[in-house]
């Protein structure tokens, strides 16, 4: 996983990529499936930010031939998407806590299965570190500026 800046200032958008291989003859529940079946999560803590509703590709469809169902699966590879909004300067300094560096933080939640057996679910936490950079605050040069 990872995130489209290392770097961030107040107001900041911020887009983070998690990235998912699976084994081969290996599946996840994409979300919307239906019934006892735990579908891909992927939930951010609360912070000096706010974070979109994640991005999941298309999934496709898989029949189980034992149950005779068909459900919303990802198989092979998969990425997904969430846009970032970083609070202002007073609220990002004090995520910081008065460094340079603050976290964002998440957990991605599966239940892989193959052909035979499903697995019992799984939560990774995920930590974004980012450097927390200062506001311009200099004035553009007098020359530059727009004259009446």
């Amino acid at each position: 996983y990872r995130a489209s800046d290392e770097t961030v200032r107040a107001g900041n958008h911020v887009a983070l990529r998690i990235e998912v291989s699976l084994k081969p003859k290996m599946h996840v529940y994409a979300p919307g499936v239906q019934g006892s079946y735990i579908p891909v999560q992927w939930q951010m803590a609360e912070g000096a930010w706010k974070a979109s509703t994640p991005q999941w590709p298309a999934s496709e469809n898989m029949h189980l031939k034992v149950l005779n169902e068909t459900l919303p699966v990802y198989k092979n590879r998969f990425v997904v998407t969430r846009d970032v909004v970083l609070s202002q300067q007073k609220e990002l300094a004090a995520a910081a806590g008065g460094g340079k560096e603050m976290t964002l933080e998440g957990t991605f939640r599966y239940q892989a299965c193959d052909d035979k057996v499903c697995y019992l679910p799984a939560n990774i936490p995920l930590k974004w570190n980012l450097r927390v950079g200062e506001l311009e605050m200099q004035r553009v040069p007098e020359t530059l500026r727009r004259r009446k």
